[in-house]
């Protein structure tokens, strides 16, 4: 045991260190500590954690000053910190006190049989003093390296992405599960894709490291950067900010109250493998996420085209020239039954349906409990002539009830920002980004109404299969009296998926999501292309293909579908289309008038000889992994666990 405790504490003094020159790599310490005799004696350990205080830092703290409405730094190297040492079962505790602001916690490094795992118990941490911790960033040099090693990081950035080891300066700090959108920005940020899985993953001179975060992940950023140290680390949100400006001045406020953060825990995976890349790193993250969701393979092979119907929208109109909103029907349920017969007529076998505003609560966005088919669509009996049509036919039908964003309501299910103000989620003007001042603004379901709203909803609700819009990717706090942190919300999140016996589709999901669910729909299949990245992978799709049946985002939106069909079937990602009934033009000026191009009519005949050709291809693996993915003279190579080999071209694709 005790030559372990030595590796846990060489590992810390060279991630301390900042030497790029010093092997990280777990295996390599592993190694020169099996020469360690069992009867080292403690002054060996004292001597070894003197040094300690030698490098640079190990542990970084950010701390807000609330009087001076500001956010500063302190690494652990530093004289503003103590660092004490104790030995524990399996590996070591280490007291990070930063005296001189008065914040002092616990971290734990201890070997499991083939990771190291770092902890922070959030009770730990100790505020004795105005300062407030803001994050803390645990180990931020493990693995980091000069720009002449060779190598990269893995970044889950929407489908994943490659940052390569470079000497150009640049940086990359994202939250994971998205931004906290309780606060409300003044401007929309540029569209960009969201980290749904909280890992990420280093390959550095053939040897590669995997890192997730067990604990911790609703509160959780991975940052990177590149120059004269590439480096990739996580760091934790301890209290959550928010900015408003006062005479345009910008006010940064901080959570009150007690620490509402989870425990925190970090699992670093050796890959000992030779010459390792990040297809091994997507290999051991499915591996981890198989058992701690308990998630089992496909048993059959199953390509379906994926649809998205809209019932309604609400519309303007004249009534004695006093304008008002109207219900409005755009594919009522008699039509969807059309379009999935006139799918299955044109040989199109499995469909996978998700039908949107299909309620009189969900077409003029309110909060559903009730579930209950619109009678401007068809009412009781038409919705359930489509139910019985898609189960004559195998066709699934998922019915969304997307309760996050309303309009009206009570003021007990609003949620509110660290400022105090309510989130009234605006419209943005397309061209600025700015708040569209003529626009709806849209209240934000608390977490605090959860429990009471889909409790109430899944105590009467009649049908199988379910999925629940943006609850699936949106993950923010409300820090009025009630006080639900992210946190809270990812268990209540979990919570409402137990209550429901219905399968769930869900929408780009988080990770924890994923135990939760039948079909994932609109996984992307690009990153945010942020100049710091490198290249895409499907670092998502490798990681559930094979556990989950998913599609892509909506063909008929993309601007160039030819395109993105061979993308979509180079990630093993099934074919989806955006579908209205109704003329198209019934939408402009309404909610839904981003969806002009979803026509019916002028999309079907694509939607099956796109199903068709990706099918033929996809169905034969659609229950195996994908074990590797790579470019090699301009063609993708897509290799599937069964030995098949997708490869893709400009011009066409071809299974071999």
């Amino acid at each position: 045991m005790k030559y372990k405790i030595l590796a846990l504490l060489l590992i810390i003094i060279f991630c301390m260190s900042g030497s790029v020159h010093a092997e990280e790599n777990l295996t390599e310490f592993y190694k020169y500590t099996e020469s360690v005799s069992e009867n080292q004696s403690d002054s060996d350990l004292i001597s070894i954690g003197d040094m300690w205080t030698s490098g640079e830092f190990s542990n970084t703290l950010e701390y807000g000053i609330p009087s001076e409405r500001s956010v500063k730094t302190l690494n652990s190297s530093g004289e503003k910190c103590r660092i004490s040492v104790s030995e524990i079962s399996g590996g070591i505790r280490v007291i990070y006190d930063y005296y001189t602001v008065g914040i002092k916690y616990p971290v734990e490094y201890v070997f499991e049989k083939d990771y190291l795992k770092a902890t922070i118990n959030a009770s730990g941490i100790e505020e004795n003093g105005e300062a407030l911790a803001v994050s803390i960033s645990v180990l931020p040099l493990l693995g980091s390296a000069e720009s002449h090693d060779d190598g990269y990081f893995v970044i889950p950035d929407g489908c994943g992405a490659l940052i390569r080891f470079d000497d150009k300066k640049d940086s990359y700090s994202r939250r994971v599960y998205g931004d906290n959108i309780t606060a409300v920005p003044d401007k929309k940020s540029p569209d960009s894709r969201q980290i749904y899985l909280p890992c990420y993953g280093i390959v550095k001179n053939g040897k590669a490291l995997l890192a997730t975060a067990v604990k911790g992940d609703s509160n959780v950023l991975i940052n990177a950067g590149t120059g004269d140290l590439n480096i990739c680390n996580f760091s934790f949100v301890i209290r959550d900010t928010d900015t408003f400006s006062i005479s345009e001045n910008d006010i940064t406020v901080f959570e009150s109250g007690d620490i509402k953060c989870d425990d925190i825990e970090v699992r670093y995976y050796n890959i000992n493998k030779n010459n390792a890349d990040y297809s091994d790193i997507a290999e051991k993250y499915r591996e981890y996420i198989t058992e701690a969701y308990n998630l089992e393979k496909i048993q059959n092979n199953y390509s379906p085209l994926y649809i998205r119907l809209y019932g309604g929208v609400e519309k303007e109109v004249s009534l004695l020239g006093i304008p008002a909103d109207r219900k409005t029907a755009l594919t009522g349920y008699s039509q969807a039954r059309d379009i999935l017969e006139s799918l299955n007529n044109k040989g199109i076998s499995d469909i996978v349906s998700v039908y949107y505003n299909w309620t009189d609560s969900m077409i003029c966005s309110k909060t559903d409990t009730k579930a209950r088919p619109s009678e401007i669509l068809g009412g009781n009996k038409d919705f359930k002539n489509l139910i019985d049509y898609a189960d004559s036919c195998d066709t699934e039908i998922y019915p969304v009830i997307d309760n996050i964003r309303f309009s009206g309501g009570l003021f007990r299910d609003m949620t509110v920002r660290i400022s105090g103000a309510y989130s009234g989620i605006p419209e943005y003007n397309p061209a600025y980004g700015t708040k569209d001042k003529s626009g709806e603004v849209l209240s934000l379901l608390s977490p605090a109404s959860f429990k009471r709203i889909y409790s109430e909803l899944a105590s009467g609700y009649k049908y199988d299969r379910i999925s629940f819009g943006e609850l699936s990717y949106s993950l923010y706090g409300d820090y009025s009296d009630k006080k639900y942190s992210r946190y809270d919300m990812m268990k209540l999140v979990c919570e409402c998926c137990e209550a429901f016996e219905s399968k769930i589709l869900a929408e780009s999901p988080n990770a924890y999501m994923l135990p939760y669910v039948s079909h994932i729909v609109s996984m992307p299949v690009e990153s945010s292309h942020f100049d710091i990245f490198d290249e895409d992978i499907p670092f998502y799709q490798m990681a559930v293909h094979g556990l989950i049946s998913y599609s892509s985002e909506p063909l008929n939106s993309m601007p160039n579908p030819e395109k993105y069909i061979m993308k979509s079937v180079s990630y093993g990602s099934c074919l989806s289309f955006d579908f209205i009934s109704e003329n198209t033009d019934i939408i402009q000026g309404t909610a839904l008038d981003s969806l002009y191009y979803a026509d019916y009519s002028g999309w079907s005949d694509s939607a099956v000889s796109g199903y068709k050709y990706c099918s033929e291809l996809l169905e034969p693996v659609s229950s195996c992994f994908i074990e590797d993915y790579y470019i090699s003279d301009g063609y993708a190579f897509t290799v599937y666990s069964d030995g098949t080999v997708v490869k893709i071209n400009p011009y066409g694709v071809i299974a071999e």
